[in-house]
Parts: C-alpha cells; structure tokens; sequence
C-alpha cells in the first residue's frame, strides 16, 4: 500500500494566484518598498499568464516572506542553481536545460495552474492522503488546504500544520517534517 504526502499543495489556481499578489503588494505597500509596488501594479492583479508577471509575483511573494520565510527570492534560486552544479547527475549542459526548461515549463502551464481546483477535479483519491500545510504560505493558501481537505474522499486523511513554515515546511522545519514522514512509514502496512 502506498500514501500520498502532499507539501503545500496547489489546489486553486485563482485563489493561489489573488492570495500571492495581495500579500506581496499589501506588504510592498506596508514596507513602502516603491520599487515592489511599482512592478506589482504594473502587471495588476491576477491572472498571471506569462512568465514574467508570473515572475515578478513570485519574486515579490518570497522576498517578503510568503514562499520561504527565511531566504529570498534570490536565495532560493542561487541555492537551486548550486544545487544543480554540485550535483553528479547534471552535467554542465543539463544545467542549462534545466534553467531554460523551467521557463519553458512555466510558459506551458501557467493557462492550467490558473485554472486549477482539485475541490472539483480530484475529489476522491484512492490512498491515504496527509496533506502538509505552512501557516504562513502565501502562494498556496491554507483556506484552500482547509476547504479541500474537508471535502477529500480517501481511505485516511490527515491535515498536518506547520506553524512556523510558509511554503516550504519541508525545508523550513526539516525535523518535524522528518518525524512526520516515520510515522506516515511507520502507519502504512508492510508489503507481503
């Protein structure tokens, strides 16, 4: 038997999306960062369906906190990047189909991420289901979590907060996320 471990989960598209730009514009706007303010109104309010307003609410978004609360945008992708290079499975030139993929990538899917919502779409899955859920995401609201994880139809289910993460509760409170992943191993039958 397998389980699904779903991490900040994006479960609708258009509430991700307005939940995303008003956090990084209200805070631009609390912070008086003109600069962030300045971009944010020049691609206006959701939907994103380049990757360049896409982009520049991402950036915006982490920068002040609702992706990771500890690193910026930038971080995040210089340690992808460093990731990548140290890595002994990409050579140099799959790094850099890697970096182009991910634009291309984002190009292809922006329409469908827009558009999603799993409340319709995916209501039943057919295994255990623990969805895992940073109090302070931004770009993937916790309401949207709540509201589909009451109407998910699984043989399990469980909804795990973690308090002190954003989108990244992996990374952001890596033993807890550990421990949680030994009791889901722990929970889930032995194969014969």
């Amino acid at each position: 038997m397998a389980a699904l471990v779903a991490v900040g989960t994006d479960i609708d598209g258009a509430a991700a999306g307005d939940s995303a730009y008003d956090f990084a514009l209200d805070t631009a706007s609390q912070r008086a960062n003109k600069r962030a303010v300045r971009q944010l109104e020049a691609i206006g309010p959701p939907p994103h369906l380049t990757a360049k307003q896409f982009g520049t609410r991402v950036r915006w978004a982490s920068n002040f906190g609702g992706v990771t609360t500890s690193e910026t945008y930038g971080e995040v992708i210089r340690g992808l990047l460093v990731s990548l290079v140290r890595s002994p499975d990409y050579s140099a030139r799959d790094v850099l189909r890697t970096v182009r993929g991910v634009t291309a990538t984002q190009a292809a899917l922006l329409p469908e991420l827009t558009a999603l919502d799993l409340v319709h779409t995916l209501p039943r899955i057919d295994v255990p289901v623990v969805m895992v859920q940073g109090r302070l995401d931004r770009v993937a609201p916790g309401d949207a979590a709540q509201q589909y994880f009451s109407t998910l139809v699984a043989p399990t289910k469980e909804l795990v907060w973690f308090e002190n993460s954003a989108h990244t509760p992996q990374l952001e409170e890596p033993e807890k996320f550990r421990e949680l992943m030994m009791r889901v191993r722990a929970d889930l039958p032995a194969h014969i």
